[in-house]
């Protein structure tokens, strides 16, 4: 799991510092794997200020430049074709090591003229490609630090990159809220609040879904979705692009993009279709076997039977919860999509992905279980803030009503009470019966603040309801059927249209299905 310090304090409110930050990770048994730095690389340089820029008397394209640092005049020879007079610009001294060159300065003399130093462009600091001519900051003072100055008007530049190594049992610690929330447990910092808006839909969605019996009993107990019309799938923001880029994902459009940094920062994978593509009704079931599945990775998979997709009136258009299908993918001709969110069943999921030999960051996180009763805080969106950041509003953009309802939600709880553990616990419910008696009863686990406690398993006989947000682990309250939660389910829909920007029209959210909960087996 890769997320970077801003990343974090979106979501938790700290004055800790990265150090205290790394500690704290590894003591909650979050190992630290790795932490790129940038600024690092960047301590040595400062702010200067060109005073006077004279051509060579050798050389046509050098320039001999007066330049105030905080050690005074210096002469620096330059070949960049914008030095020139009054530019503020970026020192770096005799002695100063030059990531981007691979080099470490000295006195020299250029043509005969001597030369204390160099004025960088980004490539040479690694900030960028660009190399069409040295840095110009339209603010600073000459001798001030280059990483504050980057801190305050390009924070992303200096954002450490941290790397943890995530147990099986962790599944929570990957998103950067379920991390933010131990720390914030562990007495780093408040986590903040993540407001959940009321988006209400204007239209029926035209894409249907239905769930087999079979499927919607094991597999996918509750799926939503919503379809939003007047997209206009674009690259995505600057700020967007850099986060992706800074934990190794490549950008590749503003609705991928969106989804991808769902899946990172609140652990709720998620899966756009092109609604234009899709071909009548999606079809929730076990394969039959022998399908063919042109996936988003661009290879061709023969499936095997029982195999969860969903599928169209032409065939399949996505393997649940691992990938989606070239056939229905998103393109920059994309106008209208449905947005897909939903829970799927952690062993049935981690055995498809395993036979057909598919890694995704969507299957590493199902397969886990992702946390189907707290997603209405922890997976239901960004902050305002961000929302407005992502997408700006775009005129004639319609969404369409979730699909589901309030009173399937009350049918469910109503059947919790009759069975009180559900069939939406954690892949941990079903794997107990293969751990020994005494290793499940004496299995322990360190909470958030350090203190041995017994590890609270989902069992038939007594479900536990995760902690609410912020809450410590050891607070946790009985299972209560009235206090069931499933709206998350169908929430991160909601909040995803909310970043894909539009003029909001709010109405209850409805689940395609609520089926009878299961106990654990």
């Amino acid at each position: 799991m890769k997320f970077t310090l801003s990343w974090l304090k979106d979501h938790l409110e700290t004055t800790s510092s990265l150090d205290d930050i790394l500690y704290a990770l590894t003591d909650l048994g979050l190992e630290v794997e790795e932490v790129v730095n940038p600024a690092a690389r960047l301590v040595p340089f400062t702010i200067a200020r060109v005073l006077h820029a004279e051509k060579h008397p050798d050389a046509d394209k050098l320039r001999v430049c007066r330049v105030l640092t905080d050690e005074g005049e210096k002469q620096i020879v330059c070949g960049a074709p914008n030095a020139r007079e009054g530019i503020t610009v970026v020192l770096c001294k005799p002695g100063d090591y030059v990531p981007g060159i691979d080099v470490t300065l000295g006195i020299g003399k250029i043509r005969g003229v001597e030369s204390h130093g160099m004025m960088a462009s980004e490539r040479e600091l690694e900030l960028s490609d660009e190399h069409n001519g040295i840095i110009e900051l339209p603010s600073g003072e000459v001798g001030q630090k280059f990483i504050d100055w980057l801190a305050v008007n390009r924070p992303a530049a200096v954002d450490p990159m941290i790397h943890i190594k995530i147990t099986p049992n962790r599944p929570d610690a990957l998103g950067v809220r379920g991390v933010a929330r131990d720390l914030a447990a562990r007495g780093l910092g408040t986590l903040k609040p993540l407001p959940i808006p009321a988006i209400k839909g204007g239209f029926a969605s035209p894409v249907q879904v239905e769930i087999a019996a079979d499927t919607k009993a094991k597999a996918c107990p509750h799926f939503a979705g919503r379809t939003v019309r007047g997209v206009t799938n674009g690259p995505s923001p600057d700020w967007l692009q850099a986060r992706l880029k800074a934990i190794g994902l490549r950008p590749i459009s503003a609705l991928v993009d969106i989804t991808n940094y769902f899946t990172f920062g609140l652990n709720r994978p998620l899966h756009v279709f092109d609604a234009a593509k899709v071909k009548g009704k999606l079809r929730i079931h076990a394969a039959a076997g022998g399908e063919e599945f042109a996936a988003l990775d661009g290879k061709t998979y023969t499936l095997r039977a029982g195999q969860i997709v969903i599928s169209d009136d032409a065939g399949v258009e996505s393997l649940a919860g691992i990938m989606g299908g070239e056939v229905s993918g998103c393109t920059p001709e994309t106008t209208e999509v449905f947005l897909e969110s939903a829970w799927w069943d952690p062993i049935t999921t981690a055995t498809t992905g395993r036979a057909l030999k598919i890694n995704s960051d969507a299957r590493y996180r199902f397969e886990r279980g992702v946390d189907p009763g707290g997603v209405v805080r922890a997976l239901g969106g960004l902050d305002q803030q961000v929302q407005r950041r992502v997408l700006v509003d775009r005129p004639g953009m319609q969404r369409g009503q979730v699909l589901g309802g309030p009173a399937v939600l009350a049918a469910a709880v109503a059947r919790g009470r009759q069975q009180p553990a559900l069939a939406l616990q954690l892949a941990a419910a079903r794997a107990a019966p293969q751990r020994g008696g005494e290793e499940q009863r004496d299995d322990h686990q360190r909470d958030a603040g350090g203190v041995r406690r017994q590890q609270q398993r989902p069992h038939a006989a007594h479900a536990q309801q995760p902690a609410a947000e912020g809450q410590h682990p050891a607070q946790r309250q009985p299972f209560e059927p009235d206090r069931l939660d499933l709206q998350g389910i169908v929430a991160p829909a909601g909040r995803v249209t909310q970043a894909l920007g539009e003029k909001i029209h709010v109405q209850p959210p409805r689940l395609v299905s609520a089926p009878k909960p299961r106990c654990g087996s």
